[in-house]
């Protein structure tokens, strides 16, 4: 079965935009997973739908692990391995998580930075536990985007709503971290440990911020979307004086293996340095 549908393409098709206007994620994010697990340069580490490499390369400059990477799209598996050129412990396969076979030897750690939400929860914990050694950690990402109170983000929002889209993103994204935290106990495979919530602020010139919105799906696709992007643009020229202030949270959830002897205790979240 071809699991990698159209919303996945758009992905693919946006490949030569995509690495400039995305944050990547904070040192925090595995300043969260080390006092659980201490990665080296002998581990294994399976990486989920690589994208153009920005989280690959955070893990690989962090711990030196060897390093599988998954990414089905050309377009992006070939700006990755452009961006990871040099990186000897990275292996980039043009495959999916669920057609992946897997080695024979299990994984030290399975990360995934804002793409597990792609895959089927009937497979993607299955397989996230049948590849994962018996001490070994799941580790799933995400950043969330706002743009901070007042008047332009009010404007913004009407705009998005006129236009189909969800209202309030505070709402959407509290929401988004509460079900991402219980999807990994309703597995009943996998019993979270660890979460972390990390709170930045950037300041996007209005070009970088339209051209961030092409890099997500939802919006990419969405019938009438130049129209949209010029519109925004019209509001952060007068409301912003050329500019966005946007806060991004990441929200790090760290899982291991149910009902094995772990060398990893369950521990209380521990992370958490803002609320969401």
């Amino acid at each position: 079965m071809n699991t990698f549908d159209f919303s996945r393409r758009s992905f693919d098709l946006l490949a030569p935009i995509y690495q400039e206007p995305r944050p990547g994620y904070p040192k925090e994010a595995y300043d969260c997973v080390q006092p659980v697990k201490s990665f080296s340069g002998k581990s294994h580490i399976l990486k989920i739908s690589s994208g153009t490499g920005i989280a690959t390369k955070e893990i690989a400059d962090r711990w030196h692990p060897l390093i599988t990477a998954l990414k089905p799209g050309m377009n992006l598996r070939d700006a990755a391995n452009l961006y990871l050129a040099g990186y000897k412990n990275i292996s980039m396969l043009g495959t999916s998580f669920e057609a992946y076979e897997g080695p024979d030897k299990k994984f030290d750690g399975i990360f995934s930075a804002t793409a597990f939400h792609w895959i089927d929860p009937a497979v993607k914990y299955r397989k996230s536990f049948q590849l994962l050694a018996d001490d070994g950690l799941l580790v799933v990402y995400w950043n969330y985007y706002g743009i901070q109170k007042g008047e332009l983000g009010e404007e913004i929002e009407r705009l998005s709503m006129e236009f189909g889209m969800r209202g309030n993103a505070t709402s959407v994204r509290k929401a988004k971290i509460k079900e991402r935290k219980e999807e990994i106990e309703k597995s009943g495979i996998f019993h979270s440990i660890r979460q972390g919530l990390y709170r930045r602020n950037f300041q996007y010139p209005a070009p970088k911020y339209l051209e961030l919105l092409m890099t997500f799906s939802d919006l990419s696709l969405l019938p009438g979307i130049d129209t949209y992007r010029q519109k925004v643009g019209k509001l952060i020229e007068t409301l912003g004086n050329g500019s966005i202030r946007l806060e991004v949270i990441t929200e790090v959830e760290i899982a291991e293996k149910k009902g094995k002897n772990n060398r990893c205790r369950p521990i209380d979240i521990g992370c958490t340095d803002t609320k969401s």
